[in-house]
């Protein structure tokens, strides 16, 4: 199975985890997990598509997943994997790029929502540092206050949701992911 992987420096931020990298067109070695799989507590994690806007950092990687996966919510969890190669897309320019189209997204729902102009301010303050992470999240929790008013709940959850879904047909669009 194909997903992706966000590192840092070919590390993950999570676990130190240096990554055997691609090398002359082969993929990295198998990275492997022992014991039972659980989303946030053992497995190596990677991220469809779709996932994708909840993880955003420096580098993204296609990965391949095997083995045992556990398909959450919030990630794939596997109990092997290996890089296979870097998206290069994925530059400073695609992430000022990324940050941008959040800003116009909440500057636009904000126009309606005037009460989430603090948050617009955050995902400015993010979109100047290039920082594609802030950016995404704070206009996500946007969309789904504009919706419903607060920060909690079915609803607000729904909203945030779709609004990642839109990131995520953005990361698709100008990246050139496949599902």
């Amino acid at each position: 199975m194909h997903a992706y992987k966000v590192l840092n420096g070919g590390r993950s931020e999570f676990t130190g985890l240096e990554w055997p990298l691609p090398d002359a067109g082969q993929p990295g070695q198998w990275v492997h997990a022992d014991g039972p799989l659980a989303l946030c507590v053992n497995g190596i994690h990677a991220s469809t598509t779709e996932q994708l806007p909840h993880w955003l950092g420096a580098e993204i990687w296609e990965i391949e997943l095997d083995g045992d996966v556990v398909v959450a919510d919030a990630a794939l969890v596997a109990s092997r994997a290996r890089l296979l190669r870097k998206i290069d897309a994925w530059d400073e320019p695609a992430r000022r790029r990324f940050a941008q189209a959040c800003l116009e997204r909440a500057c636009a729902i904000a126009e309606r929502y005037p009460a989430g102009e603090g948050l617009v301010d955050n995902v400015r303050y993010a979109m100047n540092s290039a920082a594609a992470a802030p950016a995404g999240y704070w206009t996500a929790v946007l969309a789904g206050e504009s919706d419903t008013g607060r920060r909690a709940g079915r609803d607000y959850d729904e909203a945030f949701l779709r609004e990642r879904a839109n990131q995520a047909q953005w990361l698709r669009r100008e990246l050139q992911l496949a599902d």
